[in-house]
């Protein structure tokens, strides 16, 4: 029970801690983006790889702490993006332009993070619980939820 307690502890600090890193990930984000405004493809590992490239960036675990902070910046991005599409098609539903809009949107996001996260399990697994499946998983997490955050920005 006290394992448990510290363990909780270590991991709600941790979290604590990370949460103004993750606030300047997603600010680097966002300049790389409106930086890149032609090819916004071009910001996929704008975090992970610069925090590679930093000491503390080399070992497996570091790997995926580095790429862990890039996917929380791209989650944070495409669900403020969905949830200005959801917006955006409610007032389309609401207007009485298209019925069935948002549910629609809703239904495919629901589909998409099935399918992201089945296949990254699987591109994962691999690895067969070796070291790099974890920074596997996690690499394919951030080019699937990059993708689809640009693409519900163009829609």
């Amino acid at each position: 029970m006290l394992t448990v307690l510290i363990v909780g502890l270590a991991l709600t600090a941790s979290q604590d801690a990370a949460d103004p890193i993750a606030a300047s990930d997603l600010a680097s984000l966002r300049t790389c983006l409106s930086e890149n405004d032609h090819d916004p493809y071009n910001c996929d590992g704008a975090i992970s790889e610069v925090c590679m490239s930093e000491d503390g960036g080399h070992t497996t675990a570091e790997m995926a702490g580095c790429l862990g902070r890039e996917l929380a910046a791209w989650d944070v991005l495409l669900n403020e993006r969905y949830a200005t599409l959801m917006t955006r098609e409610q007032d389309v539903d609401a207007a009485g332009y298209a019925e069935g809009r948002a549910d629609q949107l809703r239904d495919a996001q629901r589909a998409w993070l099935a399918h992201r996260d089945a296949d990254c399990l699987y591109e994962g697994d691999l690895y067969q619980g070796g070291t790099s499946a974890g920074v596997v998983r996690a690499g394919c997490m951030i080019e699937k939820t990059a993708d689809r955050a640009i693409w519900l920005d163009d829609m």
